[in-house]
């Protein structure tokens, strides 16, 4: 990802990321000093609980790395993709450096058991300004929740998966929302990845931008095409289409998306 004029430096850009970054249980993102990263001097975010950091070098090229207050700096890695924009590299963020922030995190404390964890994503997912507001909460016996809203015609539902996690589920979703959201999620498909055995206008259209290969057509006809990023931590993204599904607008897909909180909330702010 390469930084144009409208940013001229880390700092400029690290300001206008703040906006687009999604707030944990009302920590806001505000910049902090920035310290060396892979030896050239960065610009710094944190909410409190976390802090990003960007570089710019002097090609354009962008490197990013985040870690969990009081720990030690995580692995730097570049930005991919060809534009630069704030909401892009919080979407960067959310992806990867901020779920490895939580997991190391995770890891260096554990004192908070499974249920507290729960409890946080159940209040952020439910107090968050970027869900939609009008939500109905269910509990199951074993201690877990989903939580439900209706958009659109859509039925959008959201509970956890394992320590970090979360799932995100959109019976009946619009393809171009479906779309929004395998951009937010997945990156796109390189041009020397192309797609192969996909039928149908619209699973054709999404197989041919992001790394998604069909893993199962049922005697329906029913394709499930499945995210193939080779990345153990990367957003697990699974898309279900009616058959002969075209590639028009009013078309609705099946979608489950698995990522970490923070990209789960930019997923809900995307669908309102």
């Amino acid at each position: 990802m390469r930084l144009t004029t409208q940013f001229r430096t880390a700092e400029e850009l690290a300001a206008a990321t703040t906006a687009h970054l999604p707030s944990r249980a009302g920590r806001t993102w505000r910049q902090s000093p920035g310290s060396p990263l892979d030896g050239q001097a960065a610009a710094g975010l944190t909410d409190g609980a976390r802090t990003l950091l960007l570089t710019t070098s002097p090609c354009g090229r962008i490197r990013m790395a985040a870690w969990p207050a009081g720990h030690a700096p995580l692995q730097a890695a570049t930005v991919p993709g060809r534009r630069v924009h704030p909401r892009h590299l919080a979407a960067a963020a959310a992806r990867h450096h901020l779920p490895a922030a939580d997991r190391a995190a995770l890891a260096n404390d554990s004192d908070i058991d499974g249920f507290a964890r729960r409890q946080e994503l159940r209040y952020e997912l439910c107090s968050s300004p970027l869900a939609p507001e009008s939500r109905t909460v269910t509990d199951s016996e074993s201690g877990g929740f989903k939580v439900t809203w209706s958009l659109d015609g859509s039925r959008i539902t959201a509970a956890p998966s394992g320590d970090r996690a979360v799932v995100v589920r959109a019976e009946g979703l619009r393809l171009p929302y479906a779309e929004r959201l395998l951009r937010l999620a997945l990156e796109a498909r390189s041009a020397d990845d192309p797609a192969a055995g996909v039928c149908g206008a619209a699973a054709r259209r999404l197989a041919a931008a992001w790394p998604l290969l069909p893993t199962s057509t049922q005697a329906t006809g029913t394709t499930r095409l499945t995210s193939r990023t080779g990345l153990p931590h990367a957003p697990h993204a699974e898309i279900t289409l009616a058959p002969g599904l075209g590639g028009g607008d009013c078309a609705r897909v099946d979608l489950r998306l698995r990522s970490g909180t923070d990209l789960a909330l930019l997923t809900l702010a995307a669908l309102r």
